[in-house]
């Protein structure tokens, strides 16, 4: 079962974990604009850096397609890039 999908669990419902995380995230003092996206986000790219194949991420994350994570989601960084051309080239 996704994460991020609708279960039929009502007290585990995207918007019950929005809300208590909402809660704990005021709680702590950490700035609002950290949302449940941001983390899906994260997560996301997290695991594509670390080399996880594109069709476990998105069962993880439930986006409806390898497309759509790909274009949102797929974001490179200089250590990935580093790793590629030494790959390649060492």
């Amino acid at each position: 079962q996704p994460i991020f999908k609708r279960v039929k669990y009502e007290w585990i419902s995207l918007g019950n974990i929005e809300r208590v995380f909402t809660v704990i995230r005021d709680m702590a003092g950490i700035d609002p604009s950290l949302t449940i996206h941001c983390i899906r986000h994260t997560v996301a790219s997290k695991l594509m850096t670390a080399g996880v194949d594109i069709s476990t991420i998105q069962s993880i994350g439930g986006w409806a397609s390898p497309s759509t994570l790909l274009s949102i989601y797929a974001h490179s960084n200089e250590k990935a890039k580093e790793k590629a051309m030494k790959g390649v080239l060492f």
